[in-house]
């Protein structure tokens, strides 16, 4: 198994919350080879989660990183599988922090002073 990516830090205080809070859902398993659960909702709904990045709720779908449910059911997968399981493998590539760093590899050049600066006359005479 690849070893766990480190996510930015905004998606790893929101995948901490999601932990804590999925550790009271119940989770079934559906599928176990298409990774398909089954989660009870704090809300009293059942979702399914398909570990494809999918869930009934549609927040995994948004973010592009584990909804509550999915946490729920990764944990359950985890924990039946009997190997550790890392939530960043399910979370999108722009939440890790190598590629933010990529992002930012080249050098970055200051604004010149507003004194230097040449703004044509109808964007001035804007408001």
């Amino acid at each position: 198994m690849p070893p766990a990516l480190k996510l930015v830090p905004i998606a790893e205080e929101e995948m901490s919350k999601r932990c804590v809070d999925a550790g009271f859902l119940r989770v079934d398993e559906l599928n176990s080879f298409h990774l398909e659960y089954s989660v009870h909702g704090s809300d009293g709904k059942r979702y399914t989660v398909d570990m494809a990045m999918k869930c009934t709720c549609g927040q995994f779908d948004k973010d592009k990183y584990p909804c509550v449910h999915a946490v729920a059911a990764a944990t359950f997968m985890t924990d039946k599988a009997g190997r550790e399981l890392h939530l960043s493998e399910y979370c999108s590539k722009y939440y890790l922090v190598e590629q933010w760093a990529l992002a930012y590899h080249m050098t970055i050049y200051h604004v010149s002073h507003m004194s230097d600066w040449v703004i044509p006359e109808e964007i001035r005479a804007k408001k």
